[in-house]
């Protein structure tokens, strides 16, 4: 989960409320007696709006890593380094378990240089008996 993953479930919390103080499903009108807490709700909502779209210029100018496989497939994107190593060393061994994988790597955004390298382990070649 990263900050605009939890701001757009904040968000929907806040439009499940405003439905519920809602007349009607089109939310343009409150119940009776929810006047204050229907009005209260979509500023939030509009404030929660213009905070995402802050945080989302935000994020554009920063470094993101990326979890890739060997054949570079992007299995996730992650704000920090230890937050993407944790999550290859997962795939890791969810990969090694399910697949014939051997590798799972980090890597900075846009570029090739491998920064961390989540290795994995041959597997055993075993004998068939008859």
């Amino acid at each position: 989960m990263n900050k605009i993953d939890l701001l757009k479930e904040f968000e929907e919390t806040l439009y499940h409320n405003l439905l519920c103080y809602s007349e009607n499903n089109l939310m343009n009108k409150p119940k009776e007696k929810y006047d204050d807490e229907w009005k209260e709700t979509r500023e939030k909502i509009g404030l929660l709006k213009e905070i995402m779209k802050d945080v989302q210029k935000n994020i554009q100018g920063e470094i993101w890593y990326s979890v890739r496989n060997e054949k570079l497939d992007v299995l996730g994107s992650f704000y920090t380094l230890n937050e993407a190593i944790f999550f290859a060393e997962k795939k890791k061994k969810e990969y090694m378990r399910n697949y014939d994988r051997s590798k799972v790597w980090v890597e900075i955004e846009g570029e090739t240089e491998e920064i961390y390298v989540a290795k994995g382990y041959d597997r055993e070649e075993t004998e068939e008996f008859e």
